[in-house]
């Protein structure tokens, strides 16, 4: 009965949206849409008893389908994981680089590495990395640490300082 009333209440609306639109060139275009409408309308029942079988035949093969879906997001966030890890360690790497340029002549960016541990970033506050700064110069590597120390905030422990050889030219 709801449905016989969502027609009639439909159909007049269409013919009152007819009798105010000024006919001409696109009367038929207008025409075309209010039939389309009519149709989504009086064919609503219908879509919703053809889904109920639908569902029930997700939820006999869902297992299967659930667990495909389960392994492709594992993969993903496995992919977005390693994406996330290499950008923070570019970042810190740059960030690192930016601090000791300033104070200490001839480290650059190539004479920093950054390594993040494997474990989940998720839900972290802080970034289980190692940062390794190689220079020429080891009777810096006190003052290196608390620069990276303060300007990154790391802990000292995740800081190596290592001697640099002399690049042969």
């Amino acid at each position: 009965m709801e449905w016989l009333r969502s027609i009639v209440l439909f159909a007049a609306g269409i013919g009152f949206l007819e009798w105010i639109c000024p006919g001409g060139v696109y009367e038929t275009y207008v025409k075309f849409i209010y039939s389309l409408l009519m149709l989504a309308v009086i064919l609503s029942p219908l879509s919703a008893q053809a889904e109920i079988p639908a569902i029930a035949e997700l939820s006999v093969q869902g297992g299967s389908l659930s667990q495909e879906y389960q392994q492709g997001q594992q993969r993903v966030e496995q992919v977005q994981q390693l994406q996330i890890r290499e950008i923070l360690q570019e970042r810190i790497a740059f960030q690192a680089s930016l601090l000791l340029s300033e104070e200490f002549y001839g480290i650059n960016q190539e004479d920093i590495e950054v390594y993040i541990q494997q474990e989940s970033l998720k839900g972290r506050t802080s970034i289980p990395c190692t940062v390794t700064v190689y220079t020429r110069q080891p009777q810096q590597a006190e003052q290196i640490r608390n620069t990276l120390q303060s300007g990154l905030q790391l802990p000292g422990n995740c800081i190596r300082i290592e001697r640099k050889e002399n690049d042969i030219e």
